[in-house]
């Protein structure tokens, strides 16, 4: 096995199929830490800052990569995994049809020769065996670590079926939904309309009334919005353009479910609250999700 180091952006982009490739193959679910997207974040966020990321090679054939950029944390310079609070761009990609052993101690091996005393891994998933193996790894190393969890993310695992999945609310949240949905359609001609095939250049209006939704709630009120904040609304464009390609792709290739919903009523998008005609824009990826909509939307 071969670790190599890199120091320029570039030099991830032409290793772009081998890492994307990674991707798929890895523990790693979300699309943001693919290359192009990945590129757009240190584009963005990080223009001036150093960036590495170490990869290693098995026979020819990439097995293990963390990228990382470098970020001021108080005092110091430290190497920080490209993640924030507007996206998550980094993440510890590992084949999981290798030795995992050898790779990751190569990896730790591999941290000892980056230009920061110390690392900033934010974001990192603590429940991947990668990760943890990496932590093992390190303290093996005499490369010590301290982990504090940040947050916690909540999920709901939605079956197949959506009567299955509705028969598990409890009978006032059952009430409360048929209650909005009664609400929605006395607004008027309510209809569910699903787009599956965006192309790039049919994003930004869609994008753009998605984020108008939060700009006219507290965020935007506070303004810390995506529409507030300068060079935001560029960045998701180009992330969604990007996002749109590789969904494209995805459901060419293998029939994905891959829907986006609106809402609307006689043309008009529709959010009635406090009597005020609001835009309703979601993204899922399953049918069975999409036909909530008419039942969620005004919860």
């Amino acid at each position: 096995m071969k670790l190599t180091i890199l120091d320029h952006v570039q030099q991830l982009r032409t290793r772009a199929v081998a890492w994307d490739e990674l991707w798929r193959r890895s523990e790693a679910a979300l699309p943001t830490t693919r290359v192009a997207l990945l590129a757009l974040w240190i584009e963005q966020f990080a223009p001036q800052a150093a960036f590495r990321a170490l990869i290693i090679e098995d026979q020819g054939r990439l097995v293990a990569a963390l990228p990382l950029v470098s970020e001021t944390l108080g005092p110091c310079h430290v190497g920080a995994l490209p993640n924030n609070d507007w996206t998550v761009s980094g993440e510890l990609l590992l084949d999981p049809m290798v030795n995992r052993e050898q790779v990751i101690e190569l990896l730790a091996a591999g941290l000892r020769q980056l230009p920061w005393p110390l690392l900033w891994l934010r974001l990192m998933r603590s429940d991947r065996s990668g990760t943890q193996a990496l932590a093992a790894a390190c303290e093996r190393a005499n490369l010590h670590s301290l982990y504090y969890q940040q947050h916690e993310v909540g999920t709901i695992d939605l079956p197949s079926d959506f009567k299955a999945f509705e028969a598990s609310w409890s009978g006032n949240h059952r009430r409360h939904m048929g209650k909005a949905q009664r609400r929605l359609l006395r607004e008027g001609d309510a209809q569910l309309h699903v787009y599956s095939a965006l192309l790039p250049d049919e994003v930004e209006p869609l994008l753009a009334a998605g984020f108008e939704i939060e700009h006219r709630g507290w965020k935007g009120a506070e303004g810390t919005s995506v529409l507030a904040t300068p060079g935001m609304f560029e960045f998701y464009l180009k992330q969604a353009q990007q996002l749109a390609i590789a969904i494209g792709d995805a459901c060419s290739s293998r029939s994905a479910d891959c829907v986006r919903v609106w809402l609307a009523s006689q043309g008009d998008l529709l959010y009635p609250q406090g009597g005020v005609r609001r835009r309703v824009f979601a993204i899922y990826a399953q049918p069975s999700a999409a036909l909530s909509t008419l039942r969620t939307a005004v919860r």
